[in-house]
């Protein structure tokens, strides 16, 4: 229990409160950045695994394929990531204050 002198305090005026309210933020931010470089690992264990794919006769092929059509894919994707963004900000904007869990 917390003792009712602290009880009254805010966790901004109390030493204890500001050490706890400074970890989390701290943590907050390390967490941030570690999901970040989680996401960028696995995009690397990706890359290595068809770079690994290409010693296979079948699935070289199949990295060849993917490799002739970057260029067209990434062209599809300048325009289908523009569009799928204003859908998602539209519906933000349309039903953000209507559904209490949008």
């Amino acid at each position: 229990d917390i003792p009712a002198e602290l009880q009254t305090v805010s966790a901004a005026a109390n030493k204890a409160g500001k050490t706890l309210q400074y970890q989390v933020d701290w943590m907050t931010y390390h967490n941030s950045w570690f999901r970040v470089f989680e996401a960028l690992y696995h995009l690397l264990l990706m890359i290595r695994f068809f770079i690994a794919f290409r010693t296979q006769p079948r699935l070289g092929v199949v990295i060849s394929t993917l490799e002739a059509s970057l260029i067209d894919v990434v062209h599809f994707l300048m325009v289908v990531l523009p569009m799928f963004a204003a859908y998602a900000v539209s519906g933000c904007f349309i039903f953000g204050r209507r559904i209490e869990g949008f």
